[in-house]
């Protein structure tokens, strides 16, 4: 039998529905063997020439399939097959293959098939394709055989030939080393190729060797060549340090160009879309190289201050710190570098510990955290203290995991379940195991010396019972037998009944599990003492349930303790929040408000507002005189203090009333938060209210200053709402909505009312 050229398909287009569940037997082909004359060869077609031929002749009936095929196609009947034979595979498809490495499937109908026969006996086709997909697994299973042995053999034969070349230097020796080489590295890519039904692509390729190679390269196929220097992979640069330092190539350039483009729009963005073109636009094209990479040494700083030029636009108004928390909490969710890149390897982390058990990387990173502070340790160094951690030898990369990791502390379990894991519990570094504190001296000194520093260390010479003082002594260099007992006796008081249970079946003969998950780690920020409302609560969050967004927040309250600690929530706690109370901040930009009104509320409670007090700090020429009267312009003066202000506040009231509210100077500064949905529109239209008010405080004192306009604020305020009330209702009418327009603006009639598709303004808004 031969193979067709170029006419033989893949096996998938026949085979990929197949179910052989039901299947009784698997054929070989050998039944062809004996129903051909000898010398006969049949040609192989593929079945989608086989299914453009009943394509084409579909509903035909009398054909002769040697039109559309060759006259060597071998019927069943010119083969002399016996009747019982003919009888079984009449009108059926008849399939074989051969054994040879390009391999094949042959189709053989019987003179009787016609193109109809696939419509009405459906049965035959359903067998054929059980069969087909029977004997492609025989010829892979036979296929994959003979390479594996062909390629055994060559490695076989390559081992003894190095071993003869480096003891002799026989020359010849060599070459024939150096040809099983390259025929061992076809072999495999013809195995690739057949397998996968891929091509690796030579020309495209790059080989970079890592490491020392006692016994030389490996010889790579074609004109491949080992590269020593590092490649691009997956986007990253990998290699030496010069390689690595390509990553970075650039980088404030491009971060320049990205933000240059913003620059036009930047008069007319709110701190809101500040944030969102830094954090989602500018700094996102980062994240892919600090997740793997580490940056060189000040680069994130330098970022860091174009991301901030940005935002303030030159102007710092407020502590860094507190831009980057959560608008929640009374910051704006300004990207932090740092503690993105600190959140991304506790990320990182939290996969080694916790993740799949077939994760690639996790032995390589094991051999690397083997070398912290010479431990020795892998996973279980992550149950120590990392502030005695030394970095010593450590790849940038590793550096920055065990910094971060130190970002936070972990809270000290008080059993274990798992045997495995409880052997494997250290004895040093503030462990739980630690018990140095309360131990003789120089006993941590002993350990380190003896190498004792796990709990399965201690068993195997104290026994499970922890008794064996003895021998510990004798270990460790302790000459009093009391002492050591006392250190044993410490240890003994560490473990839990539990877990003094476990060690008893262990000496009974219990085998640890190696594949038992990983103890719950349990981690909260490291604050190192320091304190205040912007700190708090630091929670406490296990690892393996974690999300990324608690890992960031929590990144940067420690990387900015020292700007947020002992720092209010705003300026105006201490006048309006003596009993506790906080700005409701998420509602300062809440719909129906405007960006723009909710960044001045912003800037308010932060005191980050352009008065005079602040003026004449700045410029000796100007006044801290409020424009309006006698007293000094401060904050707390301008928005809720001064005279002018008191027929705003009673427009406030009466429209608060209307609502059956009191208003209060805490609610108009703070915001009204809210938790009932049935009170969801009354509260925004309030906080709406509230927030035109302070736009119009601040307007009509800019008319005042630059003397046009008007700088009556109550009279502003009705101007701004009034314009409001009417764009929304023109908008809702045009949109045949006019319900929706009653539902947001028109709550128990305060503000306006629509009678025949007309707005009508209430009393505080025409007064």
């Amino acid at each position: 039998m031969k193979d067709k050229g170029g006419k033989t398909g893949r096996l998938e287009e026949t085979v990929a529905d197949t179910d052989t569940s039901d299947c009784e037997s698997m054929s070989d082909g050998s039944e062809l063997s004996g129903t051909t004359p000898d010398g006969q060869d049949f040609d192989l077609y593929p079945p989608g020439l086989f299914k453009k031929f009943l394509t084409q002749t579909k509903g035909m009936k009398g054909l002769d399939l040697g039109t559309y095929f060759p006259d060597r196609l071998c019927f069943i009947r010119d083969c002399g097959i016996e009747a019982d034979w003919e009888k079984e595979w009449e009108g059926q498809v008849l399939l074989s293959h051969n054994t040879t490495l390009s391999g094949g499937v042959g189709l053989l109908f019987s003179r009787g098939f016609t193109p109809s026969s696939l419509e009405v006996e459906h049965v035959w086709w359903d067998r054929g394709k059980v069969e087909m997909q029977l004997l492609c697994q025989q010829y892979t299973l036979n296929a994959t055989q003979d390479t594996r042995r062909s390629i055994k053999d060559l490695e076989m034969e390559i081992v003894e030939l190095e071993a003869i070349g480096s003891s002799t230097g026989d020359r010849g020796c060599i070459e024939t080393l150096q040809s099983k080489k390259m025929a061992l590295a076809s072999l495999l890519d013809i195995l690739f190729n057949r397998l996968s039904a891929a091509r690796v692509n030579w020309q495209k390729s790059e080989a970079l060797a890592v490491g020392r190679w006692t016994n030389g390269l490996p010889v790579l196929p074609q004109d491949l060549a080992w590269r020593r220097d590092g490649l691009k992979y997956l986007g990253v640069f990998i290699g030496d340090e010069e390689t690595e330092k390509k990553n970075w190539l650039d980088t404030l350039e491009k971060v320049d160009g990205k933000i240059q483009k913003w620059k036009w729009l930047l008069p007319r963005m709110s701190y809101r879309g500040r944030t969102l073109v830094l954090n989602n636009l500018v700094a996102s094209v980062l994240w892919h190289r600090l997740s793997c990479m580490e940056p060189p040494s000040g680069l994130l700083g330098q970022l860091q201050t174009r991301v901030l030029a940005f935002f303030w636009d030159g102007m710092l108004w407020v502590q860094q710190g507190v831009l980057y928390l959560p608008r929640e909490e009374g910051g704006q969710g300004l990207i932090h570098l740092a503690s993105r890149t600190a959140a991304f390897r506790i990320q990182f982390v939290q996969r080694f510990l916790t993740g799949p058990a077939d994760l690639m990387w996790r032995d390589v990173a094991r051999c690397v955290f083997r070398r912290v502070s010479n431990l020795w340790l892998d996973d279980a160094l992550f149950l120590t203290d990392f502030k005695f951690a030394k970095l010593n030898g450590l790849p940038p990369f590793y550096q920055s995991v065990v910094k971060a990791w130190a970002l936070f502390k972990v809270e000290k379990r008080t059993s274990s379940e798992s045997l495995y894991w409880l052997l494997r519990e250290p004895t040093v570094h503030g462990a739980r195991l630690d018990v140095s504190a309360e131990a003789p001296p120089r006993l941590t000194a002993a350990l380190w010396r003896t190498r004792t520093l796990l709990l399965q260390h201690v068993v195997a010479v104290a026994g499970p019972d922890l008794t064996g003082a003895e021998a510990v002594g004798s270990l460790l260099g302790i000459r009093s037998t009391q002492a050591a007992e006392g250190v044993l006796r410490l240890w003994r008081n560490r473990l839990s009944t539990i877990e003094r249970r476990i060690l008893e079946d262990y000496g009974q003969g219990t085998e640890p599990d190696s594949e038992d998950p990983f103890p719950e780690i349990r981690l909260v920020a490291h604050l190192r003492n320091l304190d205040g409302p912007l700190l708090r609560p630091a929670k406490t969050f296990s690892l393996v349930a974690v999300d990324k967004k608690t890992l960031y927040n929590d990144c940067v309250r420690v990387l900015n303790r020292r700007g947020l600690s002992n720092r209010n929530t705003s300026v105006w706690a201490d006048r309006l929040g003596g009993d506790g109370a906080r700005p409701c901040w998420r509602v300062l930009y809440k719909p129906p408000l405007k960006k723009r009104t909710g960044d001045l509320q912003w800037r308010i409670l932060h005191g980050a507002v352009t008065l005079n007090a602040l003026l004449s700090r700045m410029n000796a020429a100007v006044s801290d005189q409020c424009p309006f009267c006698s007293g000094r312009e401060t904050v707390f003066h301008t928005y809720s203090e001064c005279e002018r202000l008191t027929v705003l506040f009673n427009v406030m009231k009466g429209v608060f009333n209307g609502f059956k509210e009191t208003f209060s100077i805490r609610t108009f500064i703070f915001g009204a938060g809210y938790n009932s949905k049935a009170a969801c529109n009354k509260w925004q239209l309030l906080n709406f209210i509230c927030g035109e008010a302070k736009m119009a405080i601040y307007v009509s004192r800019k008319n005042k200053i630059s003397k046009t306009g008007d700088s009556e604020a109550a009279s502003v305020w009705r101007c701004n709402v009034r314009c409001r009330l009417t764009l929304e209702f023109g908008f809702y009418k045009m949109m045949n909505d006019l319900g929706k327009f009653q539902d947001i603006w028109c709550h128990k009639n305060v503000l306006c009312t629509v009678t025949e598709d007309l707005l009508h303004f209430a009393h505080p808004l025409v007064g």
